[in-house]
């Protein structure tokens, strides 16, 4: 990983560390924002305050699938922006090129990966971190909320990362190489026959700490402004 952002540094620019910023933004904030709605939802309509780990996967899941499904074209629009490969310059520019020369489904192309990625993953997560929350909360009682929720998001990601990223690079190879990976399945049998089953814990590192610093984040804020608010 240090290799590759010296490499970037040096030959390119530093900004190019930022490709893709717009596309992540419009991804991430709508995407969190129908998540954690859904999961509130859910929960509510449950009285699900202290969910048993299976309910807690369900109720992840579902959510996550609904999230999934919702902002998927701008998490196609954010890979493409980031491989560098396609010469984008503009977010309606690679919308108008893509549906032109692929078609409109190509703005969901990697959905069965996205999914088979992203639900494990937050269904983990959640189970883990629910888990993990009231274990802290019990063991520790003079830690701060705030330090046991982080702590808990913390462990959980890299718990749930560690399972679930051979689904990512499967994603990221449908929607960055569509001609030469058809679709999930055709993915799989490609990297074995050609490469090694190694291949599927490529850019485990960089993914680890964004993924497990980002969910520690959006579930400590969440717990804040849900406490504050009443939910």
């Amino acid at each position: 990983m240090v290799s590759t952002f010296v490499n970037v540094v040096r030959k390119e620019h530093p900004l190019v560390l930022w490709k893709g910023l717009l596309p992540s933004i419009i991804r991430i904030v709508p995407g969190v924002g129908i998540y954690f709605s859904s999961l509130t939802l859910i929960s509510n309509e449950l009285s699900a305050l202290s969910p048993s780990p299976v309910k807690s996967l369900m109720m992840a899941a579902i959510a996550r699938f609904v999230a999934c499904v919702a902002i998927q074209p701008c998490s196609v629009l954010k890979t493409r922006f980031e491989s560098g490969q396609f010469g984008y310059t503009g977010v309606l520019q690679a919308v108008k090129i893509m549906t032109r020369y692929e078609g409109a489904k190509s703005l969901y192309s990697g959905i069965g990966a996205t999914i088979a990625r992203d639900v494990p993953f937050s269904s983990l997560y959640f189970m883990f971190y629910t888990m993990m929350k009231q274990s802290v909360l019990f063991d520790y009682p003079s830690l701060p909320v705030s330090a046991a929720h982080f702590s808990s998001g913390i462990i959980s990601g890299i718990m749930a990362s560690l399972l679930t990223h051979p689904p990512d690079v499967i994603k990221t190879r449908i929607q960055t190489q569509p001609r030469q990976y058809r679709n999930s399945v055709h993915t799989i049998l490609q990297i074995i026959e050609t490469e090694s089953p190694r291949t599927f814990f490529r850019g485990m590192l960089p993914r680890l700490i964004r993924r497990t610093l980002m969910a520690a984040l959006s579930w400590t804020v969440y717990e804040k402004l849900s406490a504050r608010v009443g939910l």
